[in-house]
């Protein structure tokens, strides 16, 4: 370790989000989700047009509110269609076109992911548009960028007198997911394949192990959703994570 070269000072690579941190982001989207449903009405009773409300405005916090519901990729979520939605049996589909990594035959397959009770709400308030088969986005670009989420999410936190995560990033969503599924005890397994990573898998098992992990995966994602609920009401039970310097002592002692 002497001449591994630390991070620079400020960094976050890797990160994910603490209990505080993510009850600093929820409710600004919530806040900021009435306030364009709001301006909305308030454009509709009036025929003026107004930007805040435009609908990309209103989609781009529910957008970021199914992230920390799914654990999907950012653009797996901004670019959601309609047919990929199936929202009777709370459950979406993400063809393997629209994957980051197609290098094996079970990316090609595509990625069905359980939809929680709070995500099938929130996709259910969000307006059918008869021109465009996507659920986010009314611009002429197909879909809706969230590259720079984390940029306005920081505005809308300190308009609102707070203090936004330190250096934090969109993808940091997907990796507190999978992290917070693996202390709440849900297998590497099961893990894994919610959130789409196959490359831990050796041939082997990918030939013989053919388990598709569903029930297990909704159960997954419930426990997720009941453990999110818990933190932003502030009733979550605390997970002691050291730092790496902490647990040195620790091992030491």
């Amino acid at each position: 370790m002497t001449n591994l070269q630390a991070p620079p000072k400020g960094s976050r690579l890797k990160g994910v989000l603490t209990d505080d941190e993510i009850r600093v982001i929820w409710p600004i989207l919530e806040a900021w989700e009435a306030e364009a449903i709001h301006a909305q009405h308030i454009m509709a009773s009036t025929g003026k047009r107004s930007r805040s409300g435009s609908p990309t405005t209103v989609d781009t916090p529910r957008a970021a509110m199914l992230l920390f519901h799914t654990g999907c990729r950012r653009q797996e979520i901004g670019d959601l269609q309609w047919p990929e939605v199936d929202l009777d049996n709370a459950e979406l589909f993400i063809p393997g076109s629209r994957r980051k990594s197609r290098k094996s035959k079970e990316d090609e397959m595509g990625l069905c992911v359980p939809l929680t009770d709070g995500a099938v709400k929130i996709l259910r308030r969000v307006e059918r548009r008869p021109d465009r088969e996507n659920v986010f986005g009314y611009t002429k670009r197909p879909g809706l960028d969230l590259c720079n989420l984390n940029q306005k999410i920081d505005q809308r936190i300190k308009n609102a007198g707070g203090t936004p995560p330190k250096n934090w990033r969109i993808h940091d969503i997907r990796r507190t997911v999978r992290t917070r599924l693996a202390a709440l005890g849900v297998s590497r397994d099961v893990a894994e394949a919610l959130i789409g990573h196959v490359g831990f898998r050796n041939e082997m098992e990918r030939t013989y192990n053919l388990h598709e992990y569903w029930p297990e995966k909704r159960k997954a994602l419930a426990m997720w959703e009941a453990n999110l609920r818990a933190i932003i009401d502030g009733t979550a039970e605390k997970i002691s994570a050291p730092t790496f310097g902490q647990r040195k002592k620790e091992n030491s002692a």
